[in-house]
């Protein structure tokens, strides 16, 4: 602050002299600081140069406002871009083992949506699975997973994941089947498929994030 005191002094073509000698005082008000510049006679007087003080103010002012501007259109920025990766899917690709009964395992990768990430909270799980209409099995979770801003619902194929709202049960999709609404994509089941539809009866699944 005070080079550039200096600086402006040059500008003005105001010089030390034996008779004068130029002092400097700054403070803080508002949140802005105020910088006072005085010339003071040797002697024991005191002038103050107010045309220099305050165009040493107004300066000032004006250089911190236009800083402090840019600092919060930034924030704002910075703000905006934290707020939209929070609601975002996320890109990194998930995926799950199951392990049947039997320690056959299938592999699972989940889409990144918001209720495929609401089930990834729960795990580790074990669960009860059985068939259902010869076209999925089917798994009921310990609560109800968040569908907030999911589609209507969804046309599963052979290998679809998916959760089904109104009843709070996972699917797994063994053959096509068509449109259900309420139906929601939690992803694929990428490896064992067939090995799921084997099973008959009532049997135990459990789930757990790979590394």
């Amino acid at each position: 602050v005070k080079q550039f005191a200096k600086n402006l002094q040059k500008t003005l073509d105001l010089e030390q002299t034996p008779a004068y000698k130029l002092t400097y005082r700054s403070r803080i008000s508002n949140g802005r600081p105020y910088l006072f510049a005085t010339y003071k006679q040797r002697n024991g007087g005191n002038t103050m140069l107010k045309t220099l003080a305050l165009t040493l103010t107004l300066l000032l002012s004006f250089t911190m406002a236009a800083c402090s501007s840019t600092s919060g259109t930034n924030a704002k920025i910075d703000q905006t871009t934290t707020n939209a990766a929070q609601t975002a899917p996320t890109d990194a690709v998930q995926r799950i083992r199951l392990t049947l009964a039997n320690q056959d395992e299938l592999i699972l990768k989940l889409n990144g949506t918001r209720a495929a990430e609401d089930f990834l909270s729960l795990l580790p799980l074990e669960l009860t699975c059985k068939d259902f209409n010869n076209t999925e099995k089917v798994a009921y979770l310990p609560r109800r997973l968040d569908t907030q801003g999911a589609p209507a619902g969804f046309d599963p194929q052979t290998g679809s994941f998916a959760y089904y709202a109104p009843w709070g049960n996972l699917a797994f999709f063994y053959r096509d089947y068509g449109y259900a609404n309420s139906l929601i994509e939690l992803g694929t089941v990428e490896s064992g498929i067939e090995k799921l539809a084997a099973f008959d009866n009532d049997f135990t699944i459990k789930l757990e994030l790979l590394p």
